[in-house]
């Protein structure tokens, strides 16, 4: 977020945070939803993933990755022991400090949406469906939550409080 800190002045705390993901031959129907390791696409394909791998912008795959999220999701799903893997990658989340989105229409910038998530292959797809209502209608729609960056000021109202991340032993 330093680029768009940067152009337009808005302070958004996130941080990189990277997940690997994989990809499976398609299957027939098996999760009708998502779960915590899993999501199933219209395709049939499983999207696995499980890391979350404090390493800056280093968004690469890494063979240990790869291992832990198949070691990881063949706990829950020990079927996926027998199902073809074909292909892997890692990408960056852009983590809030308390772990949660950001969902916010900063005032004053008609037309620019802060959204990031925390769940890249579970929420991201019924966020990015919410908030593209929200840019479609021009309103936030009913069901999605307030995500706003307020909540990380001091003293703030409902103010969340500060993850591992956050506090400092020094």
């Amino acid at each position: 977020m330093l680029v768009l800190e940067r152009l337009v002045g808005l302070d958004v705390p996130v941080r990189p945070q990277r997940g690997q993901i994989l990809v499976t031959e398609a299957l027939p129907p098996l999760l009708r939803h998502p779960s915590v390791p899993a999501r199933q696409a219209r395709s049939g394909t499983l999207l696995l993933g499980a890391t979350h791998e404090e390493e800056g912008f280093d968004a690469g795959s890494t063979a240990a990755g790869i291992c832990r999220v198949a070691a990881s999701t063949r706990r829950y799903f020990p079927f996926l022991a027998r199902v073809a893997v074909l292909r892997a990658w890692g990408a960056l989340r852009p983590l809030s400090p308390d772990g949660l989105p950001i969902l916010e229409q900063p005032a004053g910038w008609p037309g620019l949406f802060l959204v990031t998530s925390h769940s890249g292959i579970t929420l991201c797809p019924a966020v990015g469906r919410a908030v593209a209502e929200w840019v479609r209608v021009g309103h936030r729609p009913s069901g999605l939550p307030f995500f706003d960056r307020v909540r990380f000021r001091a003293g703030a109202p409902g103010r969340l409080e500060p993850t591992p991340a956050e506090v400092s032993v020094e």
